[in-house]
């Protein structure tokens, strides 16, 4: 029983087997087709620097404010304002509302520290680096009329072609699922055909 088994499989196989491989290359076509209908990939640009808070004066021991957690807190989400947005925006002749490029920016603290990091995410590399860069510029312009800060330095400046790259889909993946669910579809639909052929005898 085993060896007849065997045998049956071996005979679909071979006199099927055109119908597995076109399932098969089907299977790839259409994880293909999938893929690009995919959305573009995202490129992340980022830029660290440091913000520092005028020290206060008090009978000539300079301290740092006590409500320091409030002032990073206030640094951080102007980042993200019309303030800083809206001469990004002219200055690189960007065609976006203050909405679209606030959605595109991110801004973090790193580990509680004086250091901000901003992330810039875009389809396009190159716009991506260019926006987190000039916003940096703009806010070393600006945070001064806003907040008591000593000094803001750039530690890490984004640079062109260092931008990480985001895939919402991977090609490759997809056509192999495609092929593997194909084979399996194929060898299923193989069968059938053995059974159907069998059974008219």
């Amino acid at each position: 029983m085993e060896e007849l088994l065997i045998n049956d499989v071996i005979k679909t196989i071979k006199k099927y087997f055109w119908v597995i491989l076109l399932f098969a290359i089907l299977g790839g076509v259409f994880g293909r087709i999938m893929t690009e209908d995919a959305p573009p990939p995202t490129y992340e640009a980022t830029s660290l620097f440091l913000i520092e808070p005028k020290a206060e004066d008090m009978n000539g021991v300079f301290k740092q404010p006590v409500d320091s957690g409030r002032f990073f807190n206030t640094a951080q989400t102007i980042v993200n304002t019309p303030v800083m947005l809206d001469p990004t925006i002219k200055e690189l002749n960007l065609e976006m509302t203050i909405k679209d490029l606030s959605e595109k920016v991110s801004v973090s603290n790193e580990n509680n520290s004086n250091l901000m990091r901003i992330t810039v995410s875009d389809n396009n590399a190159e716009q991506a680096t260019d926006i987190v860069n000039k916003i940096v510029q703009v806010y070393n312009q600006e945070i001064y009329n806003y907040l008591d800060v000593e000094k803001v330095v750039t530690i890490e400046k984004a640079q062109s072609g260092g931008e990480n790259q985001i895939l919402h889909a991977r090609p490759k993946a997809n056509m192999l699922m495609g092929v593997l669910i194909g084979l399996v579809m194929g060898t299923f639909a193989a069968f059938i055909l053995f059974r159907r052929a069998k059974t008219t005898r």
